[in-house]
């Protein structure tokens, strides 16, 4: 497939990924639960109770870390460097306590969400976009991001299944300690050929993993 072809394919499958932070609307859905360094929200200086709203978008320098538990108990940590958009977030608590939407995107940096029961139960509810995947789960603790800038990883640390789907097509983790590297076609020195492949499933090493969740940790 020569670069044009590739080009065209791309803005037509991820054309929905690219970022459009939405202006906050709505009630609060969640409640910023922790802080470390500098973090904000839209802007603007986070502190710790400061609400969450859809729309709003978390952002961290290079030691930030910013936690926000949502209204239905899921658990969202953005590490340092990031910047984490709250897409769509309607939790219905008082008629039926159901999660209806829960989408979210990773601009750039890290994040680690462990999801409620209530998502669990309602998987099609929830979604990850990332500027070189899209991700959905079945119920889990799981962990994505910037290892290195040729790709962007993605590992299940606990739960039932986190669903990749890229360019190159759609793979399911089943288990806990594997992960996946969706490579980006323009830095990653296989460039288009590994983009066009769904991405593999690899054990992921305990050095691995404390790297990975090194990025969101609280010190």
């Amino acid at each position: 497939m020569n670069t044009t072809r590739f080009i065209i394919l791309a803005l037509c499958i991820f054309g929905t990924m690219s970022i459009h932070p939405a202006l906050a609307a709505g009630p609060a859905v969640g409640t910023v639960t922790r802080l470390q360094a500098n973090a904000m929200i839209d802007g603007e200086t986070a502190t710790v109770g400061a609400h969450i709203f859809s729309g709003n978008t978390l952002s961290t320098d290079e030691n930030g870390r910013l936690e926000v538990t949502f209204d239905d108990k899921t658990k969202l940590q953005v590490g340092g460097g990031s910047t984490f958009i709250i897409d769509e977030f309607i939790y219905d608590s008082e008629k039926d306590q159901t999660v209806k939407k829960a989408f979210f995107q990773l601009a750039k940096g890290s994040f680690r969400m462990i999801t409620s029961e209530l998502i669990d139960a309602s998987p099609e509810s929830f979604g990850v976009k990332t500027p070189l995947a899209s991700i959905g789960i079945r119920g889990t603790d799981f962990w994505g991001g910037y290892l290195s800038p040729i790709e962007i990883d993605i590992v299940m640390l606990e739960g039932k299944g986190v669903i990749v789907t890229s360019m190159g097509g759609v793979t399911e983790i089943t288990e806990p300690g594997v992960g996946v590297s969706v490579a980006d076609p323009t830095k990653h020195p296989k460039g288009y050929a590994k983009a066009l492949l769904p991405p593999e499933q690899s054990k992921w090493s305990a050095e691995k993993i404390a790297r990975a969740t090194a990025t969101v940790s609280f010190e």
